[in-house]
């Protein structure tokens, strides 16, 4: 029977939440794939009983994670020894810091996320904004409270504005926001032709790619709202070429959402190859508005992001 290394959480949330996002708002730096491992392992229960990723945990459940310090990257800064961090981890921190941030107060930061830049590590990922705040982290000595916590993600691909919430509560209360659907996402893309209507609805199921190829219907809807910004025109190598710039306010954040609904209305992302969009060094999608109602965290908070410069070659 294992007896040591054993840490208990008493879920205290007023509402259900999956248990690896549950995960992540306590602990922080934590990686996707080491929760799995230990869940097939069996060193993470939920009220005694074997559980899967999805399981969605309520209050009052009680989590019982064997071997932490095995699962997390940091637990708190003060439990870590002999830690290094590679100077492009260093960097990444820096520039999240300084010349990305949009906003910050004593509950968030916000920076705008370039493309080509992994939100979070995997098995295969060495640097990502999770490794860079777990540096932040590690550097401030910050208790497991005052541990700065990613509460939403955004694509490699995709840019714009991307929250850290500085504390546990915020994490909470903006993890709440997401799930209530009180926080609102405005993306803007350009794509290749125009949309059906000016502005519309899409309210579907989606499909996509599992790590071994096969499409996986995803279990629940998807809602995203589209609005036409502008009609696009121009040659290229002697080839008229059509297009938009839409708005984009997704309801619902599953998987791909927006670039999977784009297509499906015959509107693919510029550079997004995997749903039929043109080829182009960058993908054309960025996360540029993102607004906070006042009941989450005392006051409303709006987060905006310029688009990059790679727009500049189809708005100009």
């Amino acid at each position: 029977m294992r007896t040591s290394h054993i840490t208990v959480l008493t879920v205290q949330i007023n509402y259900a939440v999956r248990l690896d996002k549950y995960l992540r708002i306590e602990y922080g730096s934590i990686q996707q794939s080491n929760i799995e491992k230990a869940i097939r392992k069996g060193d993470i229960l939920v009220n005694s009983h074997k559980t899967h990723s999805a399981y969605r945990v309520q209050n009052g459940d009680e989590i019982t994670i064997y071997r932490l310090n095995s699962l997390v990257s940091i637990i708190a800064p003060s439990t870590v020894q002999n830690v290094r961090f590679c100077d492009n981890v260093v960097g990444l921190a820096n520039k999240m810091l300084d010349q990305w941030r949009v906003y910050e107060d004593d509950n968030l930061i916000a920076i705008n996320k370039p493309t080509k830049i992994p939100t979070q590590g995997g098995s295969k990922v060495l640097i990502s904004i999770d490794h860079a705040i777990a540096y932040i982290n590690y550097i401030n000595n910050y208790s497991h409270f005052d541990l700065w916590r990613l509460v939403h993600r955004l694509d490699k691909d995709t840019s714009g504005v991307l929250m850290i919430a500085k504390n546990l509560t915020a994490a909470q209360k903006i993890a709440h926001g997401f799930k209530m659907h009180d926080i609102t996402k405005t993306y803007y893309a350009v794509v290749s032709g125009h949309p059906p209507k000016d502005r519309g609805v899409i309210d579907s199921y989606i499909a996509s790619k599992d790590s071994k190829g096969q499409m996986q219907v995803q279990a629940n809807n998807s809602v995203t709202h589209y609005q036409l910004i502008t009609k696009l025109r121009g040659i290229e190598n002697g080839v008229d070429w059509q297009g938009s710039l839409i708005a984009f306010r997704p309801k619902t954040g599953r998987n791909h959402q927006i670039r999977i609904h784009a297509a499906s209305i015959d509107c693919p992302i510029v550079g997004d190859r995997k749903y039929g969009g043109r080829e182009e060094k960058y993908m054309l999608l960025h996360a540029k508005e993102l607004t906070i109602p006042s009941s989450l965290l005392g006051n409303e908070i709006e987060l905006s992001a310029p688009l990059p410069f790679y727009f500049n070659k189809f708005l100009n």
